[in-house]
């Protein structure tokens, strides 16, 4: 009875998973910018710059933040830290556990869904699951999978420590050796590569504008190539920094005498890294400014009687006062609501009184001025 049942094919579903150009999100967070950076640091000013035009002459008005992503920040969020991702490669390796198969397996399969493989045709054909219009979701069972396994892999580095035993456990071990060291390696020869980058910054911008400007949404959100070269600096120092660490982590865990103490260095880059990169998206602002009350909502609050509300709306996109679900605020029960599970009867009735184009965002709309009559429809009076 969902609204939604029978009304997107294979094709359309497929079309919302993670655009392939994604993928390096899974190593830099950041590449295709963070909605909360509304400034950068200038490697060439030496200070933070704020944001005012981009590549395109267009002002701070229409572009508040440096971002250039398909898919939005919180839906293309995937990051999971550099030292998680390694540890979950060891817990593969040592194949310990009768769960390790399992969640190695979840883990591959779930990170194809959400890239929009075609094996998403199997999720697609199971009964009910053609209304999932989200292959993407499937980043939450990657995420789970991968710190499982992530925790599988800092049990085996000390609990299989310095046993010979079987072959594959001397693969496996020759396996995390290499991983350690490539890493290690690799972190160093990014940082090293990023210190030349500053010697010759003056000649490389030419080739960080070019490849802004041939990257797809790009000239959006950066002014030039020295902006576009000064905001990756510091995603790649932070992936160069977080290799680096990782690596030496992993190289050094055989030198340990005691568990607790490279956990908890471990913990410290784990929570490091992710800090660093999540703390502005994360701001403590005051509560007051979401839950605030204006003389309307005291109104309707102050009224005994049992009704429900809707909002009148303008054509502007940003023209959405008391957005769906803003009533859970205040106890006030709303026509509208937002929910990917809107009953096919409701969405037809509503329907009847006014054109419903926010279904395909899981909503109910709300009545419009440029339909005013609706207002004076006897089934909006049904509704109470």
């Amino acid at each position: 009875n969902n609204f939604r049942e029978g009304s997107a094919s294979f094709r359309d579903v497929l079309g919302w998973a993670y655009p392939q150009r994604r993928l390096i999100s899974l190593l830099i967070p950041d590449f295709f910018g963070n909605p909360s950076h509304h400034t950068y640091f200038d490697l060439w000013s030496w200070r933070r710059t704020p944001v005012t035009v981009n590549a395109l002459g267009q002002p701070l008005a229409a572009i508040s933040a440096i971002e250039f992503s398909i898919k939005n920040y919180v839906e293309g969020a995937g990051y999971l830290g550099m030292l998680p991702s390694l540890l979950a490669i060891i817990g593969a390796l040592r194949w310990k556990g009768r769960h390790v198969g399992f969640f190695a397996m979840l883990a591959v399969l779930s990170i194809l869904f959400v890239f929009g493989s075609p094996l998403y045709w199997i999720i697609y054909h199971l009964p009910g699951l053609n209304q999932v219009h989200s292959p993407f979701r499937w980043i939450l069972l990657y995420s789970l999978s991968m710190a499982l396994l992530a925790g599988m892999g800092y049990d085996a580095l000390w609990q299989r420590r310095g046993a010979a035993g079987h072959w594959l456990r001397r693969v496996a071990r020759w396996g995390e050796r290499l991983l350690s060291r490539g890493v290690l390696w690799a972190g160093l020869a990014t940082l090293g590569g990023l210190a030349a980058g500053l010697l010759a910054k003056d000649h490389l911008v030419t080739l960080a504008d070019w490849i802004m400007r041939r990257l797809s949404g790009a000239p959006q959100a950066f002014a030039d190539g020295r902006m576009f070269y000064s905001y990756q600096f510091r995603n790649v120092l932070i992936l160069g920094s977080a290799l680096a660490a990782s690596g030496l982590l992993l190289w050094l865990q055989p030198r340990f005498r005691r568990a607790w103490v490279w956990g908890g260095l471990a913990t410290l880059v784990v929570v490091g890294e992710l800090f660093v990169i999540g703390k502005p998206f994360f701001p403590a602002n005051d509560p007051a400014l979401v839950g605030y009350r204006t003389p309307a909502i005291d109104f309707l609050t102050n009224d005994p009687n049992l009704f429900r509300i809707t909002t009148y709306v303008g054509r502007d996109a940003n023209d959405k006062p008391f957005n769906a679900n803003a009533g859970m605020f205040y106890d006030l029960a709303d026509i509208r609501g937002y929910d990917s599970i809107i009953i096919r009867q409701y969405a037809q009735y509503m329907e009847t009184i006014q054109e419903q184009g926010e279904l395909q965002y899981n909503r109910i709309a709300p009545i419009g001025n440029w339909r005013p009559e609706a207002l004076e429809s006897p089934l909006l009076d049904m509704l109470n």
